[in-house]
């Protein structure tokens, strides 16, 4: 997380989204490297230095879908990765970003000819590719594109140190502070940007990237037609997508719910704390770093909103659960309502031949025994206590 000193220009992309529609033949994403690709050729030899500046989701590890089968046995998984794909833990990302170097040699042999020209590449860590938050999967990206630049030309001893991370900004005093920005969405953010693993394993899940991974791989592309829906229409779009499917997304979603409830009730005030210290750290170093007080850099994270995780009453809201389940006992309330007329109708026939249904019935009611048959003009327990009340 260092400034830039050598009189480089700085050259901003963001969301590339690399790895999105890996298993998916998507003539957008494909049009996009094309894009990406000249791009970077352009800037490569138009003679001035260049710091390009990814800032936040260049791969898409969240919206890679990667099986367990495909890949060789594996072990520390969640039990959901064998059913929505690998997850967010350090040892599998590693494996996504293999298979998109595999799939995608194009755009990274263009961004190794960019390197081994002279310029500078600072990644910048988004939501969707937050598992770069560890340096073993960094090491893993970097190492791909510098064997690239190498190929290209480039001197692999400079190289290195031309590919900088950094996990929350990165910043050019006095001109640009530059950070993604999911920090300031609570169904994408972390509660610690610089710290997004609360059990150091696997980053916590937050509601955009559950969504993302459990009913991609079921709706395709069509999923981002969903975002910014009310309930109702999160109701068409879902019974639009066919009957084959209905079951599956219905799921797919109660799998989400599931697990943002786990990791809610997985927290625990230790498990936060320890998270908060290794934050507290990280942000110390940022500021020892760039020269900056702790103090200023504290008060610019509190900018950002908590994600939705933090509390069970958020969760159920951000997923509309409440509004699902009023659906649903209204759903199962309805053939009571449509049984009611029947039903009063045949109270209001009852209440003029039965003592228990009317007013002089609770009179009746109230009395004794023995007082209750001479009313009704029978003796007790006998058959007259059945006949219509006389007037008293």
């Amino acid at each position: 997380m260092e400034t830039v000193h050598d009189g480089r220009d700085l050259l901003v992309i963001s969301d590339l989204h690399l790895g999105e529609a890996l298993a998916a033949d998507d003539p957008q994403a494909h049009r996009l490297e094309e894009e990406l690709c000249a791009f970077l050729e352009h800037h490569r030899g138009d003679g001035r230095a260049w710091q390009l500046v990814i800032n936040g989701d260049m791969v898409d590890l969240v919206g890679m879908t990667l099986m367990p089968a495909d890949v060789d046995p594996i072990d520390g998984i969640h039990p959901d990765d064998h059913h929505y794909g690998l997850g967010a833990r350090a040892h599998v990302a590693t494996l996504k970003l293999q298979k998109l170097l595999a799939e995608r040699p194009a755009v990274f042999a263009a961004l190794g000819r960019f390197l081994a020209a002279g310029h500078g590449l600072a990644i910048v860590v988004g939501n969707h590719d937050v598992e770069l938050h560890w340096p073993e999967v960094q090491q893993v990206l970097a190492d791909a594109i510098v064997a690239r630049a190498a190929e290209a030309g480039g001197d692999p001893a400079h190289l290195a140190q031309a590919i900088t991370f950094h996990g929350w900004f990165y910043l050019e005093e006095g001109l640009a502070w530059i950070e993604h920005g999911h920090q300031y969405d609570p169904y994408c953010s972390f509660e610690d940007v610089l710290e997004p693993a609360t059990d150091t394993l696997e980053a916590d899940p937050n509601v955009g990237a559950l969504l993302l991974r459990y009913l991609g791989p079921l709706m395709g592309a069509q999923i981002h037609g969903m975002w910014g829906h009310t309930f109702f229409g999160f109701l068409r779009f879902w019974v639009a997508q066919g009957r084959s499917r209905v079951v599956a997304i219905l799921a797919a979603y109660l799998g989400v719910v599931r697990r943002m409830v786990e990791h809610w009730r997985a927290r625990g005030p230790e498990r936060v704390a320890a998270r908060r210290e290794r934050a507290r750290a990280r942000l110390r170093a940022v500021a020892r770093r760039l020269r900056l007080e702790e103090e200023r850099l504290v008060a610019l994270a509190a900018l950002a909103k908590p994600p939705v995780s933090v509390e069970l009453v958020r969760i159920v809201r951000a997923l509309m659960v409440d509004r699902l389940a009023l659906l649903v006992l209204l759903a199962l309330a309805a053939p009571l309502v449509a049984v009611l007329p029947w039903f009063w109708g045949w109270w209001s026939w009852g209440c003029s031949r039965c003592p228990w249904g009317c007013r002089r019935g609770m009179r009746w009611w109230r009395g004794s025994p023995s007082t209750r048959a001479r009313r009704c003009g029978g003796s007790r327990g006998g058959s007259g206590r059945w006949r219509r009340c006389r007037s008293w």
